[in-house]
């Protein structure tokens, strides 16, 4: 029951704030048409989610329950474009939110529209996010994800497998307790900055072709090259965690 009503609580508190952002208009800028898409549904151990959104941020929260809920607010400036749709489409295990502006005739800019949801998600249920122009943030999650982004900055903090793309944006991921084997993160010149505890025996293997940096100085000191990229470990190995960003920086943040 505690924890029901700390998601319910959690819930409301991040229902509140995506209001908040919606009438948070300029005076000089009216906003002409608000709306809401909200979605629940109990899932099954074999299903997984995706969610597409390219018009906004995205922020995912752990469900204490096995129930999913999706709860997105739209609002447009400009009133030549039409009300966005939530189209939810079932292919065998998977379920996919997809937001999209009919006849694909949508706003440029996130001040003339722009659409912001929040996810609650079952632990461990997959997840695969296709974000842009938005951000993607999460607090301590479980769930297995995929994160496809062309700029989006990336904002996450987990124990689950996980594999990142941003073309350009900005990573930040905060491992908590043992990251699994098969994480991998990659940019082309985004920054990538990951946050890490010491005992998570993590072996780092890097690939850029500029700086790694680090609070640590016996995870630096432990530097070595191998073919294309650099490995980095302290003590037995028993995760590893793939980097790769051809002109943004890496750091190695040791939070202990």
């Amino acid at each position: 029951m505690r924890s029901f009503k700390k998601n319910i609580f959690s819930f409301l508190a991040v229902l509140f704030t995506l209001i908040v952002n919606v009438q948070s208009v300029s005076a000089i800028e009216t906003a002409y048409q608000l709306g809401r898409f909200h979605h629940e549904e109990t899932l099954k151990p074999d299903n997984s989610i995706t969610i597409n959104n390219p018009y906004g941020d995205i922020r995912i929260r752990q469900s204490a329950s096995k129930t999913m809920t999706i709860h997105a607010v739209f609002q447009i400036i400009d009133n030549s474009f039409s009300k966005p749709e939530m189209k939810i489409n079932r292919k065998e295990h998977n379920l996919s939110f997809n937001f999209i502006y009919p006849k694909n005739k949508a706003p440029e800019r996130l001040v003339d529209g722009r659409i912001d949801l929040v996810a609650f998600m079952p632990s461990e249920t997959p997840l695969n996010i296709n974000i842009e122009r938005g951000k993607l943030h999460s607090k301590s999650i479980t769930n297995p994800l995929t994160v496809f982004s062309d700029s989006s900055d990336i904002d996450l903090v987990t124990s689950g497998t996980t594999h990142i793309y941003s073309r350009t944006g900005i990573i930040n991921l905060k491992l908590i307790k043992k990251t699994p084997t098969n994480t991998a993160i990659k940019t082309s010149t985004g920054d990538i900055n990951i946050t890490y505890q010491m005992d998570s025996n993590i072996q780092f293997n890097i690939k850029t072709s500029t700086s790694i940096t680090s609070n640590n100085v016996e995870l630096l000191n432990s530097k070595t090259k191998k073919d294309d990229h650099y490995i980095l470990s302290q003590g037995t190995t028993e995760h590893i965690l793939k980097i790769i960003s051809d002109t943004g920086h890496v750091r190695l943040i040791n939070q202990n």
